[in-house]
């Protein structure tokens, strides 16, 4: 088996199965974009939207106020709606490509090659991308709490930190029951860690990390992104938005010759996150994101 029908092979493998038309080079991005929005921790709770176009505009309702009881010859005014805009460009391009050397083909290698490319440049694709939406996050919080003590010390309290933050969270507004059972965790790996050692709570012996999600329902999502803080956030598209353009017109990935070398692919993505305000007149901030500081030092 060459090592072209070793992708085709892997993206059978990935579910898609469309592949009697694409070339090479789609048939590499569609492994690496599947991988990578597999990767992400960001868009499990700012979801993924695609778009066609760079420039994005788009204005709508992110609030909306009922007047009453009103009289029957009078009628709503129009300040009962705040309007949010989100205008922006997606001109920026997040860029890595990968070898698949003749030496290696030659000592039937290019198997071996591709498999590590894709998995590499999917891992440091992933990570650009959730450092894009974690940064998004953090310039939109909306309050901040402190931990008592770091996690890894004795006097550490994170079900009291975490029950803290989640009430921050409960003072947004308009918060729905699935809002409130569907709050999620972005903390740093160590602190998955520290949430996974077993103490005991009424008499029982589990896990912080067991209690929390079975008591709270809470969702825990560890990144390397993070180290010394963490958030509190209420997933979903009343949230935020993560767009990742899929351009018809530019290639996303593309195949050429290095004289001497190989083959390499030029693998790209065009991404943004918008988060939504609670009031666009007041700034860019959303109580449904709440910063916990000082998991660690």
């Amino acid at each position: 088996m060459s090592w072209v029908d070793e992708i085709v092979k892997r993206v059978m493998m990935e579910g898609i199965t469309d592949v009697s038309d694409i070339l090479k080079a789609d048939i590499v991005r569609e492994v690496i974009y599947k991988r990578v929005e597999d990767m992400l921790v960001g868009t499990k709770v700012i979801p993924e939207r695609q778009v066609k176009t760079p420039d994005l505009w788009l204005e709508f309702p992110s609030k909306i106020e009922v007047q009453g009881p009103l009289a029957p010859e009078a009628s709503a005014t129009a300040d009962t709606i705040t309007w949010t805009k989100i205008a922006f460009t997606m001109a920026e391009k997040y860029e890595g490509r990968f070898i698949i050397t003749d030496v290696a083909l030659a000592r039937q290698q290019g198997q071996e090659q591709y498999r590590a490319g894709v998995r590499r440049l999917a891992e440091s694709m992933a990570r650009a991308e959730d450092k894009e939406i974690l940064s998004a996050i953090d310039a939109a919080v909306g309050a901040t709490v402190s931990c008592s003590a770091t996690w890894d010390s004795a006097d550490a309290d994170p079900v009291s930190d975490i029950a803290n933050a989640v009430n921050e969270v409960l003072k947004a507004e308009d918060l729905t029951i699935d809002d409130i059972k569907n709050i999620a965790l972005i903390l740093p790996v160590r602190a998955y860690t520290e949430l996974m050692k077993l103490t005991e709570i009424s008499g029982i012996k589990t896990s912080l990390l067991d209690w929390l999600q079975g008591t709270y329902g809470l969702k825990i999502l560890p990144t390397k992104q993070l180290d010394k803080y963490g958030y509190a956030i209420v997933p979903g598209e009343d949230t935020g938005r993560h767009y990742v353009w899929k351009p018809d017109g530019i290639k996303l990935v593309e195949e050429d010759r290095i004289p001497g070398v190989g083959v390499q692919y030029v693998v790209r993505r065009f991404f943004k996150t918008f988060i939504i305000p609670d009031d666009p007149s007041k700034g860019n901030t959303t109580r449904r994101i709440v910063k916990i500081n000082g998991i660690f030092a």
